[in-house]
């Protein structure tokens, strides 16, 4: 009998911190840019350090965004969900361990922006945010993500189930997919999956 397993989606360049890990990273650079500047920077280069200072910003998250990005695949088989960071081994989870994931609507927007949140009933998460911020249209990318929503809603039998206004406002994947409860789910035991 042959394997099942779905292609594997291969996200690049993405950063797995969480977001507000990044968010305390960033004011940890930024305020301390911010003081210099008011303490030093305006007495000698006037407003138009502001540019400057914009520019060193952007400079700097740049470079702390690239190192910490990596590869992540993910893939399904008939009881899991495989996720693979870096140059790491795969992880495998058991579909039912997962409670549900945040994204955005790729199925009817067009986005090519990463920003995926999986989290799982004993409270654990993944995200995975793309670590490109400019947000370029990228058609390939666009497909791939198209694809591994559709494959990641029918693998784990989610729906969408709301929108958190909250990561809308931050611009984050704010579409909740999970278990319908309204629906009633046959008890399948794991020896049919077999």
């Amino acid at each position: 009998m042959e394997k099942y397993c779905t292609p594997e989606f291969v996200f690049k360049k993405v950063l797995s911190l969480p977001n507000h890990i990044v968010f305390i990273i960033c004011i940890l650079i930024t305020w301390p840019l911010i003081i210099l500047y008011a303490i030093k920077g305006y007495r000698y280069l006037g407003m138009s350090g502001m540019y400057l200072l914009v520019g060193l910003f952007f400079f700097i998250f740049k470079l702390l965004f690239n190192y910490w990005s990596k590869s992540v695949t993910i893939y399904f088989d008939r009881k899991r969900m495989y996720i693979k960071e870096g140059n790491k081994e795969y992880t495998g989870y058991l579909k039912r361990e997962i409670l549900g994931f945040y994204s955005y609507n790729y199925d009817e927007q067009y986005r090519s922006f990463i920003s995926i949140k999986i989290i799982f009933k004993n409270g654990k998460t993944i995200s995975l945010t793309d670590a490109d911020v400019s947000q370029k249209k990228d058609a390939e990318k666009e497909l791939m993500l198209k694809r591994f929503l559709v494959s990641a809603k029918r693998q784990l039998g989610f729906t969408f189930i709301k929108k958190n206004r909250w990561r809308s406002l931050l611009k984050l994947g704010a579409h909740w997919y999970a278990e319908d409860p309204n629906e009633k789910i046959p008890d399948i035991k794991e020896a049919d999956l077999e």
